[in-house]
C-alpha cells in the first residue's frame, strides 16, 4: 500500500477525470474559455450593443492605459446587455461590476443603453 503512488507514477497507466462545466450568469462557461457574443446574445440589436460597449471599454482603456479588460471583461458586457441595467444600483448587481469600476465606469456605460 505504501508503494502504490510509486507503482502508479513508474507504470504510467492511462488516468481518466470528468471536468465538470460550471454555469456563469445564465450561461456555460470553463475558466479561460472565450466567450463568444454571437451565440450568447439572441438578436442584432444586443450584437450591435456588445460592439458598442467594446467600443467605449476600448476608448476608456486607452485613456487609463491598460487593457481593456481591466476596464470590464467581455462576459461583464454581456451580462450588461442580457440584464440592461437602468440604473447604477441595478448595474452594481451584475458580476463584474464592483463599487470602484461602478464609480469610475458605470454611468458611461449606462449610456449606451
Amino acid at each position: 500500500m505504501i508503494n502504490e503512488g510509486g507503482d502508479f507514477l513508474r507504470s504510467k497507466p492511462p488516468l481518466k477525470m470528468r471536468l465538470d462545466v460550471k454555469s456563469v450568469g445564465g450561461y456555460s462557461s470553463r475558466s479561460g474559455a472565450k466567450t463568444d457574443p454571437n451565440q450568447l446574445l439572441d438578436n442584432d440589436a444586443d450584437r450591435d450593443l456588445f460592439l458598442t460597449l467594446k467600443s467605449l471599454r476600448t476608448s476608456i482603456a486607452k485613456e487609463n492605459n491598460v487593457p481593456p479588460y481591466v476596464v470590464f471583461h467581455d462576459k461583464t458586457l454581456i451580462e450588461m446587455i442580457l440584464k440592461k441595467p437602468s440604473n447604477l444600483n441595478e448595474m452594481s448587481h451584475i458580476p463584474g461590476v464592483g463599487q470602484s469600476k461602478l464609480e469610475k465606469y458605470g454611468q458611461a456605460f449606462l449610456d449606451c443603453f
